[in-house]
């Protein structure tokens, strides 16, 4: 038997080399740098749930806001405070809304630049974020969670 390089043996080779730069393109992102140009504006609104006054009053009525990595999550347009509202079961088992007086459900509506791609919206072209998604702020005073009950994005 010879120790003779095959043809079927260099079209292996060739296959697997072509398979591991694929999968670095695909995996490691090469190549993939995006310029400012391609950034949208959007405005998505926030709902933080249940807060106490002290709590509530604490959260900015305008401003820049980062999350907890100092990621830019936007400007603060408005603040609208409702009462809360929870449900609880009722001794017969049945449920029923009632308003909270003590607690606040906070709406935060944010304007904010990032890249709308196929599968979501990249905060500051780093954190993909969508409806329903949990988002936390960090300010000087005070850090929260809530929830984005809806992001729209300016063409």
């Amino acid at each position: 038997m010879k120790n003779k390089i095959n043809v079927i043996d260099v079209i292996l080779i060739l296959l697997v080399i072509i398979a591991i730069l694929f999968a670095a393109v695909k995996f490691f992102k090469i190549g993939n740098k995006v310029s400012p140009e391609h950034y949208v504006d959007a405005v998505y609104t926030v709902r933080i749930v249940g807060l106490k006054d002290v709590s509530m009053e604490l959260i900015p009525d305008s401003g820049e806001l980062k999350d907890g990595d100092g990621t830019a999550m936007g400007k603060v347009l408005s603040k609208n405070v409702e009462v809360a509202k929870e449900i609880n079961q009722l001794a017969d088992g049945s449920y029923k809304k009632i308003e909270n007086k003590e607690k606040f459900d906070v709406y935060l509506e944010i304007s904010c630049r990032g890249l709308q791609k196929d599968d979501g919206f990249y905060f500051d072209g780093l954190k993909n974020y969508g409806v329903n998604s949990n988002v936390y702020f960090d300010t000087d005073a005070v850090s929260f969670e809530g929830r984005i009950e809806k992001l729209t994005v300016k063409e």
